[in-house]
C-alpha cells in the first residue's frame, strides 16, 4: 500500500516537472512566422473575405494540383530516360530543371509556370496590404512575430 503511494507520487512529481519544462521550452523556442505563414494566417483568418486573398489561396491551390501532375510527368520521364541531374532531384527544383531544359514546351509545363508567375504577383500585392495592415494594427500577433 504504501508502496503504491509512493511510486504514486512520484510518477506525479514526474510527470508535472516533465510538463513544465516543456511549456518553458516551447515557449521560449517558439520560431517567428515565416513570411507564408504570415501571408496565410492574414488571409485565412483576417482578411479572408477579401477578393486578393481568396484568388490568391486558389491560385496556390491550383498551381500545387499541377505540380503534383507535373511530378508524376517526371516520374515517367525518369523511367525512360535515366538523367541523373533531373531524376535525384525532388520537388520544385526538379519541375524548374524539367520545365526549362527537358521539355520546356509541355503544356502542363506552361501552366505551371503561368500560375507561378500569377502567385508571385498576387504575394506581392498581398505583402503590401499585410505591411499597409501592420501599420494600422500594429499589436496585431501576426505583426508582432
Amino acid at each position: 500500500m504504501w508502496m503504491r503511494i509512493a511510486l504514486s507520487t512520484l510518477m506525479i512529481f514526474c510527470l508535472t516537472t516533465f510538463f513544465i519544462s516543456l511549456a518553458f521550452s516551447t515557449s521560449s523556442t517558439q520560431k517567428r512566422l515565416s513570411l507564408q505563414q504570415k501571408l496565410e494566417i492574414f488571409c485565412e483568418e483576417i482578411k479572408g473575405n477579401e477578393t486578393l486573398c481568396q484568388e490568391y489561396l486558389f491560385t496556390i491551390k491550383k498551381r500545387l494540383e499541377i505540380k503534383g501532375e507535373l511530378l508524376t510527368e517526371i516520374e515517367d520521364f525518369c523511367k525512360k530516360n535515366n538523367v541523373k541531374t533531373l531524376c535525384r532531384i525532388k520537388g520544385a527544383s526538379s519541375i524548374t530543371l524539367y520545365c526549362s531544359r527537358y521539355n520546356k514546351y509541355s503544356p502542363k509545363c506552361q501552366e505551371w509556370k503561368a500560375w507561378k508567375h500569377k502567385e508571385l504577383e498576387l504575394k506581392g500585392r498581398l505583402i503590401e496590404n499585410l505591411q499597409t495592415f501592420c501599420k494600422s494594427n500594429p499589436k496585431s500577433w501576426v505583426c508582432q512575430n
